[in-house]
């Protein structure tokens, strides 16, 4: 726990950027709820995840986030197809621009190598759990059954995305930090 304090992996740790891509959701459910023109919301929750970026320490997870989601956002407005792969190489090359020695930090590597991996193998991982899958869940009704399909989709998601995140972590993990958890 010291190392991770000290080397300021903690930090990047709890601020990641899944708690700006939630804001940025809130923003954006919020805007649509108002029923405010599709091109207006995106320039609204890409501005707003802009100015967080700016209020948030400079961490290279919070960097990452917002420049994707500015990218995001950009494609958006413009009317652009929008590739993951793409935006994040984008955000890494403009990232090494800035500060080229963030790319021997630990948190800059756990941070678009986990992103990389959950973009990259997290929907194959999902797509062979599925195919593991029962056609039909036995004695249910037709409610209870989709929802049932529903319940297990979703865990699947969120458990292919786990496995990912932790074995593409693993290796940055034992090899900065000395430390298998």
């Amino acid at each position: 726990q010291e190392q991770f304090r000290r080397t300021g992996t903690s930090h990047h740790l709890s601020i990641s950027g899944l708690h700006i891509a939630v804001l940025g959701g809130f923003i954006y459910c919020a805007c649509r709820i108002l029923r405010l023109r599709p091109r207006v919301t995106v320039i609204l929750t890409t501005a707003f995840v802009f100015l967080y970026g700016i209020a948030a320490l400079p961490s290279p997870p919070v960097v990452r986030s917002v420049m994707m989601g500015i990218f995001i956002g950009l494609g958006f407005a413009i009317g652009r197809r929008r590739d993951a792969v793409q935006l994040l190489s984008i955000s890494v090359i403009a990232m090494l621009i800035y500060q080229p020695l963030d790319l021997l930090s630990p948190g800059f590597q756990l941070s678009f190598g986990t992103v990389l991996g959950l973009i990259i193998f997290t929907p194959r991982l999902d797509n062979w759990f599925r195919s593991l899958k029962a056609d039909e869940w036995p004695l249910t009704r037709q409610k209870t059954r989709s929802t049932m399909s529903l319940a297990y989709d979703q865990f699947i998601r969120a458990f292919s995305a786990g496995i990912v995140a932790w074995v593409i972590s693993f290796p940055l993990i034992a090899y900065h930090f000395g430390q298998i958890n």
